[in-house]
């Protein structure tokens, strides 16, 4: 009989450990804060919808009559987020920037930088931007936000 070898037993439990376990998405609701161009917090935490399509993601945060949209693309490991941000909605005249956010290995939070046009010019320091995962159900905007989401 063989004898199975130490280096054998650590691939079979690296491609089992693997297939078994679905990396964590950056689809869902979240709770987010942000630093504003005066580099301080946001004093109202924001409630954030996003929804990812391949490696296309779509997004909004805010509620209803004050709010904003993302869009962007997943990197190939699918934790991290590039894109562009629009307040009210890319649709129409808005403050508009670049986001850059890193989904945390266990899924359940992100952080991340945004920069972007303000009403007295452009924001070239990247600022803060955080999120934590909630059950969208918890988060009276979702229905909302989802529909402002995009495609």
């Amino acid at each position: 009989m063989k004898t199975i070898t130490k280096p054998f037993i650590l691939a079979l439990i690296a491609v089992l450990g693997y297939s078994c376990c679905p990396r964590p998405s950056f689809e869902g609701c979240y709770i987010t804060r942000w630093k504003d161009s005066t580099g301080a917090y946001n004093p109202v935490s924001s409630p954030m919808y996003i929804k990812v399509l391949g490696s296309q993601v779509t997004g909004a945060w805010g509620v209803e009559g004050n709010s904003g949209q993302l869009r962007g693309t997943l990197s190939n490991n699918g934790y991290e987020l590039t894109g562009e941000w629009a307040a009210p909605l890319f649709s129409s005249p808005s403050y508009q920037g670049k986001i850059w956010l890193t989904l945390s290995a266990t899924g359940d939070r992100f952080d991340g930088t945004w920069n972007g046009g303000t009403p007295r010019g452009t924001v070239h320091t990247r600022m803060e931007w955080s999120g934590r995962r909630v059950d969208c159900d918890s988060i009276p905007e979702h229905k909302y936000l989802k529909t402002i989401a995009g495609p």
